[in-house]
């Protein structure tokens, strides 16, 4: 008799604890991170699924598949391409991302066409997932610690599998244990690691600071840090202007050197980037590369790399150059990485910062050589505790001692500084060191042993200790001897030509190169009223004219920039307050070379000149104006004089051809005749007025009573017309400086002209008034008026406006220009106001006279 019992289950749970126990005995004996994830990928194939992918964090929010394992090997490259170039996202609302993000396990029990064609949008992504056929998947996170370290991906395609709970819990247990031997692995690599860096900087530290050339800190640099990183390319540029240059490279990179040999700081690469800002650039992948540089995707995806970091060799918060390494593998460059490759890179940069420094230094020491040969100079040590010195060779030869010849205590040296200085340069050193200066500048005499007396000039600092004791002083000593003799000499000549220039009777003074001036001769003093305090430097801005400063300082400044003379007329306050004007010339003086060293400027007093000068055009404008008054006379006359001359040779000439013409036409001629002498006759009085007057004819003017003057003219006027109204305003008694005659003549030719254009039965009026300190005339008549037009030129010799200026008339046409010139001659003015068809009025104002009786009883 038998039993039958189904051990299916019992079977199967046995079945995966052993897949987990010897999952996790071949688990703990991998010491390194990526072999463990390839271990955990080969486990998984084929006893959870045909397919398996291992994805850790990557860069860019990204989960880079570290390992693909499948049970077809043939496809594995199409997966992989295709993982790359769609990148899951950490982010994914689904699937591997949801795993990871929220460290649970994701499970798709069924995987269809439908499902995919929902989930996927590429085309050509879509279509290799189909040609995978998978049935089922799940996504299992690694966690440990309570931190996901990373998602495993495993699938089915067979079509008679599909993944349960049961499947999901084995999965779930297996993706601990391997985050477990993750992270071991990870620990065992971190402490291998820092004990191979720790190793690297400490030879590398060593080796630097025996090292000092720039060249050979790179070449160091390189071979250490590549060693250890395992970099499949490397390189160390320096900064050079605005390039950085290659000037060391691992020997797998050398042919990329040549390629890269010299970069542009303003390149948009990650290398220029660092030296720009001074910032690590770090690429966990090619992926990563490509998506902050997308510009150089294919470039980095040639080199076949994947992870790279290009830093910054910074000392002293200044960019010497870049350090770049490119690998093969994809990292995450944790924290621990970062901080050991920036201290490689500062351990680099210090002693790159040091071997330029060492560098300077010796070309330092060798240009402070050669000056001090070239320029007679020798250098000097002295320790003040003990009193013993160091000289130089060329201090010894400057000193006139044999090499080795001096005795090394200062009393030494003080035995050799003349006399009368030594005491002197002691007292001020002690002085400087006292007060806690830090540099002492001497000249003094020294007495070679042949007895020669030699200037030197030195220049020496203190050394102090932490207590401000003063223990050391070093500087250097220069022969000035030709310089003394040059100042010497210099200062004799100066004080020569400052006795020359006291003799000369203008105000003379000197400045320096830049304009600062340092002496005035007397003559400035006496002139002036000041003194050298007042005066020195720009102080001489006091005696100058406000208006005209500025225009001085922007010439005089114009000609200490280019060197030129100075020439300008200019006024200059006396000591009297009065400005006289002065003729100011500045000139340089030029050494050997043509560099201006001094200025010499004058200033003569050109007032008598200018008087001279002034007197000369004034009496060539008196001439002008006469000979263009003697023009205007000559042209004036011939026109106006062949009017009347030809009418009465024209009526002379008919009385003489036709004797026997009748008593009537006799009669006319003769009158014709006379008539045109007498308007000659005014003609040429007006006209010899006018000459007068062009001539500079000056009035003799006295007291005169104005209103009677008027009351006589208009006496006068009243018996020429009978067929006008003539209308006398009154007339306040006034005296004005005048002369009676031409006062009268005035009114007259003003009475005249307002009769001779006013119409029969017209009204004429004149009138007098005082008004402030004038005396005011008018004469109104209601005439005919003159145009707009006309106005302005009535006062015109011989100008007439037809009609109402006519010939016809009688008149001259030069009774308002003799009115305007007896006017001007009394110091007043005259204008007419007139509108056409309503008349005109002439207005006279003259001034009243004073203390001559402005108004009479």
């Amino acid at each position: 008799m038998g039993t039958f019992t189904d051990v299916h289950e019992r079977k199967v749970q046995e079945e995966r604890l052993s897949f987990l126990a010897a999952a996790s005995e071949r688990l703990s004996l991998s010491r390194d991170p990526r072999q463990t994830l390839a271990e955990v990928a080969r486990l998984a194939v084929p006893v959870l699924g045909d397919w398996c992918a291992v994805y850790l964090p990557g860069s860019g929010g990204t989960l880079e598949p570290l390992v693909v394992h499948p049970a077809d090997e043939a496809r594995v490259e199409l997966v992989q391409r295709m993982l790359r170039r769609y990148p899951i996202r950490r982010d994914a609302p689904q699937g591997t991302g949801a795993a990871y993000r929220t460290g649970k396990p994701q499970l798709l029990p069924v995987i269809t066409d439908a499902l995919l064609e929902a989930r996927v949008a590429d085309p050509e992504r879509l279509a290799v997932l189909k040609g995978l056929e998978l049935r089922s998947g799940m996504s299992l996170p690694m966690v440990w610690g309570g931190e996901v370290l990373g998602v495993i991906d495993v699938a089915s395609s067979d079509p008679h599998r599909r993944y349960g709970e049961a499947d999901v819990a084995l999965g779930e247990e297996f993706a601990r244990r391997a985050a477990a031997a993750l992270a071991n692995a990870r620990l065992f690599a971190q402490e291998r690691r820092g004990r191979q860096r720790a190793e690297v900087l400490r030879r590398l530290a060593q080796a630097l600071a025996v090292t000092l050339e720039p060249a050979g800190v790179c070449e160091v640099a390189m071979r250490e840090a590549s060693g250890v990183l395992g970099a499949v390319y490397g390189g160390l540029y320096l900064l050079e202007g605005e390039a950085l240059r290659a000037v060391s490279w691992t020997e797998r990179g050398s042919a990329l050197r040549e390629r890269y040999r010299e970069v542009p700081l303003v390149a948009g690469v990650p290398l220029a980037d660092s030296a720009r800002d001074g910032r690590p650039r770090w690429f966990g992948s090619a992926a990563d590369y490509a998506r902050q540089y997308p510009h150089l995707e294919a470039q980095i995806r040639a080199l076949g790399t994947e992870a790279s970091v290009s830093l910054p060799l910074a000392a002293d918060g200044r960019v010497l150059g870049c350090l770049v390494f490119a690998f093969a593998d994809v990292r995450e460059w944790d924290s621990e990485e970062r901080d050991f490759l920036l201290t490689l890179s500062g351990l680099v940069a210090q002693a790159l910062e040091r071997a330029r420094l060492y560098e300077g230094l010796r070309a330092s020491e060798e240009r402070l050589r050669l000056a001090l040969q070239s320029g007679r100079m020798g250098a000097w040590d002295w320790d003040t505790l003990t009193g013993e010195q160091r000289w130089s060779p060329e201090q010894e030869a400057l000193f006139g001692l044999g090499p080795g010849t001096l005795h090394h205590h200062v009393n030494d040296f003080f035995r050799l500084v003349h006399p009368d200085d030594r005491e002197r340069i002691a007292a001020n050193a002690e002085r400087a060191a006292a007060a806690g200066e830090e540099f002492v500048e001497e000249e003094y005499r020294i007495v070679r042993p042949d007895g020669q007396v030699r200037w030197i000039a030195s220049r020496s600092r203190f050394y102090r200790d932490d207590a401000g004791r003063v223990v050391r002083m070093s500087g250097v000593n220069m022969d000035v001897t030709g310089r003394k003799q040059a100042e010497e000499a210099l200062r004799e000549s100066e004080e020569r030509f400052r006795q020359l220039a006291e003799t000369i009777p203008q105000l003379a003074w000197m400045a320096d190169a830049s304009g600062h001036i340092f002496w005035y001769n007397q003559r400035w003093y006496d002139y002036t009223g000041t003194t050298l305090e007042e005066m020195e430097g720009w102080g001489w801005q006091k005696v100058h004219d406000p208006g005209l400063l500025p225009e001085v300082l922007r010439r005089w400044r114009a000609s200490l920039q280019s060197g030129e003379p100075f020439d300008m007329t200019f006024p200059l306050r006396g000591a009297d307050g009065v400005f006289r004007p002065f003729l100011t010339r500045v000139m340089p003086f030029r050494d050997a070379s043509g560099r201006v060293t001094r200025w010499f400027g004058t200033n003569t007093d050109v007032t008598e000149r200018q008087r001279a000068e002034e007197a000369l055009r004034q009496s060539e404008e008196r001439y002008r104006r006469l000979a263009e008054a003697q023009k205007r006379f000559v042209a004036d006359a011939a026109h106006e004089l062949r009017a009347p001359l030809t009418a009465i040779q024209g009526n002379l000439e008919l009385l003489l051809h036709f004797r026997d013409m009748g008593e009537p036409d006799y009669t006319e001629a003769l009158t014709d005749a006379a008539r045109e002498a007498q308007r000659l006759s005014r003609l040429v009085n007006d006209m010899l007025a006018l000459a007068r007057g062009d001539a500079g004819l000056r009035l003799r003017l006295g007291p005169v009573r104005l209103d009677e003057v008027l009351r006589e003219a208009f006496a006068t006027a009243r018996s020429l017309s009978n067929s006008h109204r003539l209308e006398l305003g009154p007339l306040p008694p006034l005296t004005v400086p005048g002369d009676r005659d031409r006062l009268k003549q005035l009114a007259l030719i003003l009475l005249e002209n307002a009769l001779k254009y006013t119409p029969a039965g017209g009204a004429v009026r004149l009138g007098l008034e005082r008004s402030g300190g004038w005396a005011e005339l008018r004469v109104v008549d209601t005439g005919v008026g003159i145009a707009p037009e006309h106005l302005p030129h009535v006062f015109e010799r011989f100008y007439r406006a037809d009609p109402s200026r006519s010939r016809d008339s009688g008149g001259t046409g030069l009774g308002l220009s003799i009115a305007k010139w007896v006017v001007e001659q009394h110091g007043g003015e005259i204008r007419l106001q007139s509108e056409p068809g309503k008349g005109t009025t002439a207005v006279v104002r003259l001034p009243v006279g004073e203390g001559i009786g402005g108004a009479l009883p």
